[in-house]
């Protein structure tokens, strides 16, 4: 399905029946787990009483991962000096948790932390050698020897973010390293060594504000500019070598600017927004990696434009999906245009005014999900659209009065959608599955329990697990359950629940390799938010639905 077709009445039928076909072969290996037995335990290891992990009112980001080999979860918690979190991995073949910062100063903790997508290292953000001083380190995810990655900072420097390369051989940081309240751009090896200055030295009142890691690692695009105006947009090789190229056009006048971008997964092409030709007017730009002439690709867009975002670039390179207030000032839309330049495609249907598309998911493929009040006022619905042809399908049933498309997210493949809403009773929230070339929903929970409703959810890496969060047999006790996506039985992952334990809807993952499912939950005492893992003796999930259609 990443080759341009257009979709008609005809061949939506003919490609929901092939779905539903592939749909019914791929059933019959989940169909035999009526058996399953799965294995819960808590991960976490032993804690204090103070100990909390993923207490999701403190950060607002994930304190849980599975390593990319599945081998291992890495988390945070105050599991040894209360409110001082501190970062874990535990193997999920057994074992204590392993320790993975070093010792930290009073008042430090663990901010932040990635994992290298070999799965050999965890890079962290911490205060770790003294209070309120942020710096960065890499550790073996098994443990071992921190390395401090950042130079010494100047008094008040701190390290703010970071990205590990795909490779998982280095690292990128920005910091005021050198100069305080000056943000500069820094690359390093994750085993350490001599951190690499990628910018030049930087006009006053001008930061690195943010960056980008090229998808084969050898480069890195950044933008610099004076509190998110006046932007300029460069690319650097990771090494520093030869220094910054500036792919954005010489500025002329000070409101010219760039204000976002997207590098192609290719390495090959930055596209990027700015306001170049007139002012308070952003438009759609090319140009290669490596520096050269840029591109305006989309078409013609009205007067004082003050909204444009680059939803994504299609993994085959050919088209760039774009957000925009293109045809109506304030009447925000989605379209779809080639790389090259040429003609733009809306991929909604026309909107009249006060209308609104909110949401959308885009995995690179010929298909973008977005919701909306697209058909009738305030009711939010699901659609699917090709972004070669703009051709479109309604994805839910019918709703209920008052009922409306609450999340929704694409499988890996692109055949399926999973989605949330109370399509058939007003704010009973359920979770259900569809093909992605429309079709009969399917429910993929049970009968809930009154004033049951289904939450958070996730879907498994091979298009067939779905796990969701739902009070489905207690109404305000959360538990976490696992069905197939063509529905049938679902099967109760966590523990017995202590009196007022819940699930909490932060931290629920699944692995890579389909087997376990990582969740933080105050099972064993109401209040303490521990880990769990969930596994079970063959596997979680059956293997299929991988070759397409």
């Amino acid at each position: 399905m990443n080759c341009p077709r257009d979709f008609s009445p005809i061949q939506i039928n003919l490609l929901t029946r092939r779905v539903l076909l592939a749909f019914l072969v791929l059933l019959s290996p989940v169909m035999t787990a009526e058996g399953q037995v799965f294995v819960n335990r808590k991960i976490s290891g032993v804690t204090p009483a103070f100990g909390d992990i993923g207490r999701p009112e403190s950060f607002n980001f994930s304190r849980v991962h599975f390593s990319p080999d599945s081998h291992y979860v890495v988390f945070m918690g105050d599991r040894e000096t209360d409110e001082q979190i501190e970062l874990y991995s535990a193997r999920l073949s057994g074992g204590d948790p392993i320790k993975l910062n070093a010792a930290l100063v009073n008042g430090g903790n663990v901010e932040s932390f990635k994992i290298s997508d070999d799965s050999q290292y965890v890079v962290y953000r911490a205060d770790q050698n003294q209070d309120e001083v942020f710096e960065l380190f890499s550790v073996p995810i098994q443990g071992g020897t921190q390395v401090r990655l950042n130079d010494d900072l100047v008094p008040g420097g701190n390290v703010a973010n970071y990205e590990v390369t795909p490779n998982g051989l280095g690292v990128v940081y920005r910091a005021d390293q050198s100069q305080d309240e000056v943000w500069e751009l820094f690359s390093n090896w994750i085993t350490g060594g001599n951190p690499v200055q990628l910018n030049p030295a930087l006009d006053i009142d001008r930061d690195v504000e943010y960056f980008t890691i090229t998808p084969n690692s050898l480069g890195v695009v950044y933008r610099v500019g004076a509190d998110s105006s006046d932007g300029d947009l460069y690319s650097v090789l990771i090494t520093g070598v030869g220094g910054p190229i500036q792919l954005s056009p010489t500025r002329t006048s000070d409101w010219q600017s760039v204000s976002s971008y997207k590098i192609s997964s290719d390495s090959q092409t930055v596209v990027f927004v700015g306001e170049f030709e007139n002012e308070n007017d952003l438009e759609l730009y090319r140009v290669p990696v490596i520096g050269g002439t840029s591109t305006k690709i989309d078409g013609t867009s009205v007067e004082d434009t003050n909204y444009y975002t680059i939803v994504g670039i299609s993994a085959d390179g050919t088209r760039v999906v774009y957000r925009a207030e293109q045809d109506f000032a304030g009447r925000r839309e989605f379209y779809s245009v080639p790389m090259a330049g040429g003609t733009v495609i809306k991929l909604n249907a026309p909107l009249v005014p006060g209308r609104w598309l909110c949401c959308w998911s885009f995995r690179g493929g010929s298909v973008l999900l977005y919701s909306g009040d697209q058909d009738f006022e305030e009711v939010d619905e699901l659609f699917a659209a090709s972004i070669y042809t703009g051709s479109r399908v309604k994805l839910n049933d019918p709703l209920v009065s008052g009922g409306n498309v609450i999340d929704f997210e694409l499988t890996k493949n692109e055949l399926g959608v999973v989605y949330i809403a109370d399509q058939d009773q007003d704010d009973v929230i359920e979770i259900y599955s569809v093909p992605i070339t429309g079709g009969p929903s399917i429910d993929l929970n049970p009968t809930l329990v009154s004033g049951g409703d289904v939450g958070a959810f996730r879907l498994a890496q091979n298009n067939l697990g779905v796990v969701y969060r739902a009070d489905q047999d207690t109404d305000e006790v959360f538990e976490l359950y696992l069905v197939n996506i063509f529905g049938g039985p679902s099967h109760k992952l966590n523990g017995t629940l202590t009196a007022g334990g819940n699930v909490d809807s932060s931290g629920i993952k699944i692995s890579d390799d389909n087997r376990a499912v990582v969740y933080i939950a105050d099972q064993d005492i109401n209040e303490k938010f521990e880990l769990y893992l969930t596994t079970e003796e063959e596997l979680v999930f059956s293997d299929g639905f991988e070759s397409g259609l």
